[in-house]
């Protein structure tokens, strides 16, 4: 009877990772993907390029040097340093010395109730002067193309709202590990064209690229309006779709390239953040990835070992057959998974080592619940906040 049971799971099990193979495949015919234009509109608008910066020495110099290099002739660069400790400022006022479009506004202070991204750019926001507001985070870097081929797409698309979904640049080993294996995560049930449907609640923005045209972002009340919430990309694409505007979400990886996170610890503190507020916004997240993790993914990857056990003690056509099964599992595993990191780092060899970033993804799920469950405070970037920040 055990046997049977093992057997029924192992081809549920299977089922299930051949139609998210299939949907996968589906999203990506699907899902548009900005590429170089081949040039700027007529009459292009200005675009106001607002960075969020608070410690950012290693990042800042890369991200306003690859936005200076953009072919696109309208633009101006608002970089708000946000309570920076390190050399941020410092960089900051050279690159000011030799570049008109630049401009620095220093926050010293975060008024309570605010978070710290969300609060400094609103004040980028107060002193910007485009039509259209890109919102950039620091360790991004954007092709010299980037800001006409946007452009081009909200305008041919009417576009109030255009997120880009990012190329994973990862150096180190547990970058190249876990960041495609937990970016994947926010696009296993939710797809850039479930997004980017009009009638569809599903709201989804990437923070790192987020390109809004002012009179929309107005309207939604702008980064005040979520101004507690700590996964602003997040509240802010669930507003825009809430007040009618039309928001796309689409893959950048030929225009637009990030770094999250650098470190092991980095990229746990991070991810428990955003699971964190997903969590705390929905709780069915939570309940799926405590389901997902330890019986599609981690049980699977040790069936053939047990199948194995099993043959050896038991010789037979049907533990033969129960052994097949399980390998047949694991190759549709790793094939979806090959997928995820492909898609989101181009480099799919690294799903090799998908049940290590399985089990650490497991711990991170578990440590966002146990400080949502005791009301613990989260800390980022030098500012603790407490479980009261929730979504918009």
């Amino acid at each position: 009877m055990a046997e049977i049971i093992f057997a029924c799971f192992l081809l549920l099990v299977l089922l299930v990772w051949i139609e998210r193979r299939l949907y996968l495949r589906k999203t990506g015919r699907e899902s548009p993907e900005i590429k170089a234009a081949a040039g700027p509109l007529d009459d292009p608008p200005l675009v106001s390029i607002i960075i969020a910066a608070k410690d950012e020495e290693d990042n800042i110099e890369g991200c306003i040097k690859s936005v200076l290099k953009q072919d696109y002739p309208n633009f101006e660069i608002i970089v708000v340093d946000d309570r920076s400790r390190d050399r941020t400022p410092e960089i900051l006022r050279r690159l000011c010395e030799t570049e008109p479009r630049f401009s620095v506004i220093r926050i010293d202070e975060l008024p309570p109730g605010w978070t710290g991204k969300n609060h400094a750019l609103h004040q980028g926001t107060r002193a910007a002067r485009g039509e259209w507001f890109l919102f950039l985070d620091a360790d991004s870097r954007i092709s010299r193309s980037n800001l006409a081929s946007a452009l081009n797409y909200a305008s041919s698309h009417k576009v109030d709202m255009l997120s880009l979904i990012p190329l994973l640049r990862n150096d180190t080993f547990w970058e190249k590990v876990l960041m495609p294996y937990l970016s994947g995560t926010l696009f296993f049930y939710l797809s850039p064209a479930k997004v980017n449907a009009p009638n569809d609640k599903s709201a989804l923005s990437i923070g790192q690229y987020v390109l809004f045209r002012r009179s929309a972002y107005e309207s939604i009340g702008g980064h005040e309006s979520i101004k507690g919430v700590l996964l602003e990309d997040f509240a802010v694409a669930k507003r825009v779709k809430e007040k009618g505007f039309n928001m796309h979400l689409a893959f950048g990886r030929k225009v637009l390239s990030n770094r999250m996170y650098e470190s092991f610890q980095a990229i746990w503190q991070g991810w428990v953040r955003i699971f964190y507020m997903s969590f705390v916004q929905r709780q069915r997240d939570f309940m799926t990835s405590l389901f997902v993790i330890p019986l599609l993914i981690l049980f699977p990857t040790v069936s053939p070992i047990i199948a194995l056990a099993r043959l050896l003690s038991s010789p037979g056509l049907w533990a033969w057959g129960i052994l097949a099964l399980a390998i047949l599992v694991n190759i549709a595993l790793v094939e979806t998974m090959r997928k995820f990191y492909q898609v989101s780092s181009g480099e799919g060899r690294w799903a090799i080592f998908h049940p290590l970033a399985g089990i650490i993804t497991l711990g991170v799920v578990l440590v966002a619940c146990f400080k949502i469950l005791f009301r613990r405070p989260i800390s980022w970037r030098g500012t603790t906040y407490s479980v009261g920040n929730r979504g918009g």
